[in-house]
């Protein structure tokens, strides 16, 4: 119970922060200066919690502020963190109250056996999905066996071409 209390808690102060410190957050990364990168970073991993700007917009203001190749690792390192966080969170606070509700589903077990067997390419094709949200995947795969670094590896796959196609589309303009 003690660790459920704490992951909500910590989930509910990144989604606070998010949602009442975004305008001055964005006024950092406008400011550009190094302090700026961090705040980035900051800011796209509390939006793989809670999408407290629009991503288009975030994505976009980090690559006018830093141009493409900077902005692109700004942002998937950010997201990457965030991911990264959002999956330890959950697993560290959920897991085993899951895997205890999961004992009395067979047939659910044996969807998570084989999530486990073929985790890499069961995370990708569901992040390939457009209609998959991320934060669900996220979710899943903290609440089940499937190894941390197999989900580590998993990130960029999606992240990559969404985080390049709005940094560009806002350095062009």
């Amino acid at each position: 119970m003690f660790k459920r209390a704490v992951s909500i808690g910590l989930l509910l102060v990144i989604i606070a922060i998010g949602f009442f410190q975004k305008e001055e957050l964005l006024h950092l990364i406008k400011q550009g200066g190094t302090i700026s990168i961090f705040i980035s970073m900051l800011l796209v991993g509390i939006c793989v919690f809670f999408p407290v700007i629009p991503f288009p917009v975030l994505a976009g203001t980090i690559g006018a502020v830093f141009g493409t190749s900077q902005g692109m690792f700004v942002s998937l390192t950010g997201a990457i963190i965030g991911t990264m966080a959002f999956f330890f969170l959950t697993r560290y606070g959920f897991r085993d109250y899951a895997q205890q509700k999961l004992m009395h589903y067979p047939k659910v077990q044996e969807y998570e056996q084989f999530l486990n067997k073929n985790s890499f390419v069961a995370i990708l094709i569901s992040r390939l999905i457009p209609v998959i949200p991320a934060p669900v995947v996220n979710i899943i795969c903290g609440l089940s066996q499937v190894k941390w670094l197999t989900f580590f590896y998993s990130i960029p796959n999606r992240e990559n071409p969404k985080y390049l196609t709005f940094v560009i589309c806002r350095c062009i303009i």
